[in-house]
């Protein structure tokens, strides 16, 4: 017998009533099955009562939901997650569970020889629930489409899967629209050197460059090449810095603006100039997104713990645009590396260059770890040296019996390494070292210390 919309809305709320529900959310279920209904209840574009009866699907949406439920339990879904996705996607509630289901184990198979397995694609699925209700055949045409578009510039099935399981919308998004997206993007900024081949890498990195429209990522880019215009930056220069940093992509031109010009501003009485600090953040492009409390924090946090050492915020900001890495550094990693570095000092493995002027003698003696703050200064890449990089400056000294200048500690890692593996008695890097080679020699490589020789296998 058919029934009235009361009847209707009387059976959907007892129906709804046998799952775990706040009222809101029934509420919002209830809404959305009742329009279900009417479109049910609708022949040639006009209302038309009478086709909804007592046995109708739309009165067995718990059973459903519980069905599909013990149907992947073994994959780990739960009743609250499956419920979660059915609160975004109300339509999977009249859906049959056999569909539902066969929706998902299909494409799962599909793509099995390409790394895709069941639960990470059931897990995707909840995410975007829409892929419950979609065909197999359509989602994959979706990612073979898209494959098959750039298999010449290296894209497989297995990579954009992986992406695709970061991003899931990417399943059920038109490989069409996608491909010119990418195209879109790369003819724009091609002079500057993107290619597609480039670009790719970058969206499988971070998915959600594959959907993002060519004129929010051209916006983006030129956004900050035009607001730092009269500091010298380009779009090419911008567009270099983009390719170490991929998130910069889909930064605002305004939070970029403001986390660079905000650095500047903190510090400018302290010396520090816009076009410095921009020519360190292109330099090192991740700060163009940290906030400017959080440089600010770094740099202070430093300069705090050595003032009686003689290091002010300055003389530090000196230092770290000589190494844009500092801006970002823990302050808490930065201070006990400098205090490694006066225990070397202390230890005698550590002497300063004669400084280039005479110094004029002054009323209160200078801390004595002074000179070595004024090293650090001009040598800030012994700041964020690990703990093996140093551990083979010592072993250079204890090997080669040299007196401990500066320079043992300045020079580059490689030419340290090449040193000592010539005093221990292997003279061509490039060869790989004989088992039977000297102990010490052998130990540092396996230790870490040194990095660019490999031994006999």
């Amino acid at each position: 017998m058919p029934l009235t919309d009361a009847q209707i809305a009387a059976r959907l709320s007892q129906e709804l009533d046998k799952l775990p529900l706040t009222a809101a959310q029934k509420a919002s279920l209830a809404s959305q099955l009742q329009e279900n209904a009417h479109f049910l209840d609708t022949a040639g574009g006009r209302r038309q009562a009478g086709n909804i009866h007592s046995e109708s699907v739309l009165f067995e949406c718990a059973s459903r939901l519980v069905a599909v439920v013990e149907r992947f339990a073994s994959e780990g879904l739960t009743l609250p997650g499956y419920l979660e996705a059915v609160l975004k996607q109300p339509k999977l509630l009249t859906q049959s569970p056999d569909t539902l289901e066969r929706n998902i184990r299909d494409v799962a198979k599909h793509f099995a020889k390409d790394g895709l397995a069941l639960k990470d694609y059931l897990e995707a699925a909840l995410q975007e629930p829409s892929m419950f209700g979609q065909a197999p055949a359509t989602i994959a045409g979706n990612v073979t489409g898209l494959v098959a578009a750039f298999a010449k510039d290296g894209l497989t099935v297995r990579e954009y899967l992986k992406a695709a399981l970061v991003q899931p919308s990417l399943f059920h998004r038109s490989p069409d629209t996608i491909a010119g997206n990418i195209t879109e993007v790369v003819k724009r900024f091609a002079a500057d050197g993107l290619t597609v081949q480039k670009y790719l890498q970058f969206a499988l990195r971070r998915p959600n460059l594959f959907y993002q429209s060519p004129g929010t990522i051209a916006g983006n880019i030129e956004g900050v090449a035009e607001r730092f215009a009269l500091e010298g930056l380009t779009v090419t220069a911008y567009l270099r810095a983009v390719l170490k940093q991929s998130q910069l992509f889909s930064m605002s031109p305004r939070t970029i603006e403001n986390n660079v010009r905000g650095v500047a501003e903190r510090f400018a009485s302290d010396g520090l100039e816009i076009k410095d600090y921009l020519r360190a953040v292109v330099r090192q492009p991740s700060l163009f997104g940290i906030s400017p409390d959080t440089i600010g924090a770094n740099i202070t946090g430093v300069a705090g713990q050595f003032a009686a050492e003689g290091l002010t915020v300055g003389e530090y900001l000196k230092a770290a645009l000589r190494q844009p890495t500092l801006f970002y550094s823990r302050p808490d990693k930065i201070a006990g590396q400098i205090k490694v570095v006066f225990a070397l000092y202390d230890e005698g493995l550590l002497v300063l260059p004669r400084p280039r002027k005479e110094t004029p003698p002054v009323s209160v003696p200078a801390h004595v770890h002074a000179p070595v703050i004024q090293f650090l200064v001009r040598y800030p890449d012994i700041l964020i040296r690990d703990k093996s990089n140093m551990l083979l400056r010592r072993k250079y000294l204890e090997v080669t019996g040299e007196p401990p200048s500066a320079s043992v500690w300045t020079n580059p890692r490689q030419d340290i390494e090449s040193k000592l593996m010539q005093r221990l008695g292997h003279s061509d890097r490039a060869l790989p070292v004989s088992r039977s080679a000297s102990p010490v020699l052998l130990d540092l490589i396996k230790s870490g210390c040194i990095k660019s020789a490999k031994t006999e296998s």
